[in-house]
């Protein structure tokens, strides 16, 4: 169990990996604007007690994408290094 209740926030507990064992998905629950979506969790796998919640930071999907084509001429040469240790860790978050 995570509990976010007394400090931060359920992200709070996660972090990056090029293999994440969670994937992030838009959902809307409890929410009748269709431009607020929430942001929810799922397992892509069985996750162990006491193992690492990891997450892509690079999220793909068409918003994402439009807007990593819109910044990357901008920040082109500000590159931020992965530390992930994944045997398929692209060496970069962006």
């Amino acid at each position: 169990t995570v509990d976010a209740g007394t400090y931060g926030n359920i992200a709070h507990f996660v972090n990056h990996s090029c293999e994440p064992n969670m994937a992030v998905c838009m959902v809307w629950i409890n929410n009748l604007d269709v431009r607020m979506p929430r942001l929810a969790f799922f397992t892509k796998r069985d996750i162990c007690a006491h193992e690492e919640l990891t997450v892509d930071y690079k999220m793909s999907s068409s918003a994402t994408e439009a807007h990593d084509r819109e910044k990357s001429h901008l920040a082109s040469h500000i590159r931020i290094k992965c530390k992930c240790g994944s045997q398929n860790c692209r060496k970069f978050l962006n």
